[in-house]
């Protein structure tokens, strides 16, 4: 399988593949839970995984709410919040209509690609009973990391992960970074050898590592390992923010504030400042009915994280843009500060 990816903006420009890394990437996350055979997926997810997909209809329509029984769909595949939250928007109307959604044919969703929030994933397991599968992996290879929350762990696990089979916490050196040491390590990820970009050998040396004999695929995610073995993601390295020479990751920021009761979607990036270098700033947009200032927001994040993570900038938009894989568009997130933001509450349409 020939794939071509560009890593800045997630789109497929240069990947070599093994058929055998391929099936190894998709069936490993479900050897984590089990729960059966999986019977008929629907992938919610755009076409940029070099597949040929059928049609299939909304998970949940608004004029039929009640399509799991007629699809029977056992396993969903989307790409975290982005996704997420329309599907949260469908299922909390039919609901508030008076029409609960019909689900009961799912026993998964999966999620790969992008930020899945814990409060996002305890509101869809409000609406359905089934295992939630967080999956850290990478166009240029992975499974590094899984989630698999349900009901009864949510409200432990919904933010953690542990590492895949295989795959390392590793420092600068290729040496793995003890559990408990608080060290920032980059995960890992054994591939076939020759993995790479196509014809560039210079992205293919950023990104894969040979270490003791076996190539490594190395995109550059930042992790954290607690002594009990619980995996704690702090995002890519190419996205920290250095302000005033201390180091702020753009993930860590974005997950607390989505956790806050106002907060719909999220988006942290650095923008020039000319007293720290970079700040950090935040596009946010807000749920329905709710409002938040933007000091409001800051000292939220600063009442869980160190003080100079917290945005010292935020915008409020009604909607966070997002490109068609469901990353964020930081070129759009970057254009919200090209002038002063004004210090004002903002209440969500």
């Amino acid at each position: 399988m020939h794939v071509l990816v560009d890593p800045r903006v997630g789109h497929e420009v240069g990947r070599v593949d093994r058929d055998a890394q391929v099936l190894a990437q998709h069936a490993q996350p479900r050897a984590v839970v089990g729960g059966g055979p999986l019977r008929r997926l629907g992938r919610a997810e755009p076409l940029d995984d070099g597949a040929r997909l059928g049609d299939l209809d909304g998970l949940v329509e608004r004029d039929r709410p009640d399509p799991g029984p007629r699809h029977g769909v056992t396993d969903l595949t989307i790409v975290g919040d982005a996704f997420a939250l329309r599907l949260l928007d469908a299922l909390d109307a039919a609901a508030a209509a008076g029409r609960p959604a019909a689900v009961g044919s799912l026993r998964r969703i999966r999620s790969i690609g992008a930020v899945w929030s814990p409060p996002v994933k305890r509101r869809l397991l409000a609406h359905a009973d089934v295992v939630l599968l967080d999956t850290i992996a990478a166009s240029e290879g992975g499974v590094y990391a899984v989630s698999a929350v349900t009901r009864a762990t949510a409200d432990d696990q919904a933010g953690t992960f542990t590492l895949a089979a295989g795959a390392r916490l590793i420092d600068a050196d290729g040496r793995d970074v003890p559990p408990g040491s608080d060290e920032v390590g980059l995960l890992a990820a054994p591939v076939v050898a020759g993995a790479g970009y196509e014809g560039d050998p210079e992205k293919t040396a950023g990104a894969f590592r040979d270490i003791d004999g076996v190539r490594w695929s190395v995109p550059g995610d930042m992790a954290r390992l607690d002594a009990d073995g619980r995996l704690r993601l702090l995002g890519r390295g190419s996205q920290v923010i250095n302000t005033g020479g201390e180091k702020v990751y753009a993930d860590e920021v974005e997950l607390v504030l989505r956790d806050h009761p106002a907060v719909r979607d999220a988006v942290v990036l650095g923008v020039p400042d000319p007293r720290w270098g970079s700040a950090v700033a935040a596009v946010v947009s807000l749920r329905a009915g709710r409002s938040a200032a933007p000091a409001e927001l800051g000292a939220f994040v600063a009442g869980r994280l160190a003080g100079y993570k917290k945005p010292r900038r935020v915008v409020v938009v009604d909607e966070v843009a997002r490109l068609n894989t469901g990353k964020a568009d930081l070129g759009w997130a970057r254009s919200q500060f090209a002038a002063p933001a004004p210090e004002r509450p903002a209440v969500a349409r």
